[in-house]
């Protein structure tokens, strides 16, 4: 069994708690981020079998606790014999949450996905973003704007066959205003993180194989 866990430290590096959470048979959390009231939010996946394959059904995973890192809710999300996974997590402005991640269906197409829900885990809408070729794309990072737009980083596949760096905005309500592929021209380009600047504009950060 996999356990997923939170550990916690004061400035000098001493234990002040370790917890575990238990969704299903194994679990896994990628991010955690503080929330408003003091609490944690933390997103990842929960898997039926031992490890991350294409063809092992999982769910998004997602867990709130309060400042000690105790349970206030736990909840995953997913269709039925698709992998679903979750790699981040941002609280937005009216309470909820965004998550940003992937779907794989049977045809093994990998479509980046923005989830969202309200604060206390309720399910409110998924929405899918595909680059320019039906291949490989995930969304690795999300941040929401000052309007209530959000924007999502990772990687996309282009015609090709090279990877890009692969921005998406959409609206509050996952709709999207825009996507842009950078690179993937002669090698691979991905973006691992990205920040909203108070002009309106983005920064990005990532790598690229030269």
């Amino acid at each position: 069994v996999g356990l997923a866990a939170m550990l916690s430290t004061t400035g000098i590096g001493q234990v002040t708690f370790f917890k575990t959470y238990d969704a299903s048979t194994y679990d896994y959390l990628e991010k955690v981020v503080p929330t408003g009231d003091g609490g944690f939010a933390m997103v990842g996946s929960t898997y039926t079998a031992g490890s991350w394959q294409y063809d092992t059904p999982s769910d998004v995973l997602v867990v709130r606790t309060d400042a000690n890192g105790d349970t206030l809710w736990t909840r995953t999300y997913g269709v039925q014999d698709r992998l679903d996974a979750g790699f981040d997590i941002t609280e937005t402005s009216d309470g909820g949450f965004a998550i940003a991640g992937l779907t794989i269906g049977p045809n093994f197409w990998q479509d980046g996905m923005i989830m969202k829900i309200d604060g206390s885990g309720n399910w409110l809408w998924t929405h899918l973003y595909r680059g320019d070729y039906f291949a490989n794309d995930r969304l690795l990072r999300i941040r929401e704007m000052a309007n209530g737009d959000l924007v999502a980083a990772g990687y996309a596949y282009r015609t090709n066959g090279n990877i890009g760096a692969y921005v998406v905005r959409t609206d509050s309500n996952g709709e999207k205003l825009w996507s842009k592929i950078y690179g993937g021209a002669q090698n691979g380009d991905a973006l691992n993180d990205i920040l909203p600047t108070s002009d309106g504009g983005l920064v990005l950060c990532g790598g690229t194989i030269s």
